[in-house]
């Protein structure tokens, strides 16, 4: 199989493999460049304490900007920010149903 037979996803995963060898890589970069191709690196960049915070106090309410959140992250392509933003905000939902559980023991059962 030659490299003009390739899809344009292929060809920007194989340029960015680091383990091919360097005759092969330029010829992939020359295809990429006959093609008018991007390479596109996804910058992978930490949640903020504040982003962080944010995204455990709202993960109760606010579905939808959580979801066009993550959304822009994958579209980006930053799994690992996504990963992140994810995990946070399954420990907000945790933290919220303990909180939830505590006042319906302590405060609502007593009056029932």
């Amino acid at each position: 199989m030659s490299l003009v037979d390739l899809s344009d996803k292929q060809l920007v995963a194989l340029v960015k493999n680091c383990k091919l060898d360097k005759e092969l890589k330029s010829k992939i970069s020359n295809e990429i460049n006959r093609r008018g191709l991007e390479i596109i690196i996804p910058i992978e960049k930490e949640i903020s304490v504040s982003e962080k915070v944010k995204i455990i106090l709202t993960c109760s309410f606010l579905y939808k900007y959580h979801l066009k959140k993550t959304s822009e992250l994958i579209i980006k392509g930053n799994k690992k920010t996504y990963k992140q933003y994810w995990k946070y905000f399954n420990l907000g939902l945790f933290i919220h149903i303990i909180i939830f559980l505590v006042i319906v023991k302590y405060i609502i059962k007593p009056f029932f």
